[in-house]
């Protein structure tokens, strides 16, 4: 990758970290994956991008919107007689707990450094307070969405 490939370096960091944070039955998953989506998962992806400075060129300071959805089937793990074990609720919610423990640490930033993505200074990464859920129909899927804030930069000739 290149310099100014901001979006996928970040993109790559965060699924990285993700994989050595969370339960070793979730996966985890790059926004524009050809992959099968396989339940639960966080998908991560670069939702914006823009520079901090008002004049500035491709390889200034940028602020980076990150979203993480956070994924579960719509069905309940239920027995072999049918009854209810664990709701889809209580399902997504504690893998939802599992991606936010990983998301909302004051070392956010130093642990994505830590990754070793080439190509990027780090400035700050943080969990923002909003989070939406919804109903995904057509994918049968619980979503919660989490934002995190990333203030990064290339590095050049990496």
């Amino acid at each position: 990758m290149q310099a100014w490939d901001l979006e996928e370096l970040v993109e790559d960091a965060f699924v990285a970290y993700l994989k050595t944070q969370i339960p070793g039955t979730m996966k985890v998953f790059n926004g524009f994956s050809d992959e099968k989506i396989e339940y639960p998962c966080a998908i991560v992806k670069v939702a914006s991008a823009q520079s901090v400075a008002e004049e500035a060129l491709w390889q200034d300071v940028s602020k980076l919107n990150v979203e993480v959805a956070v994924c579960t089937e719509l069905a309940p793990i239920v027995d072999a007689l049918g009854k209810i074990i664990t709701t889809t609720r209580e399902r997504n919610a504690v893998v939802r707990s599992a991606v936010m423990a990983a998301l909302a640490q004051q070392a956010l930033c130093g642990n994505l450094v830590a990754i070793g993505i080439l190509g990027l200074l780090w400035t700050s990464a943080q969990l923002v307070g909003q989070r939406t859920r919804s109903v995904d129909e057509a994918h049968h899927a619980m979503i919660t969405m989490l934002d995190v804030e990333v203030i990064v930069a290339p590095i050049t000739g990496v």
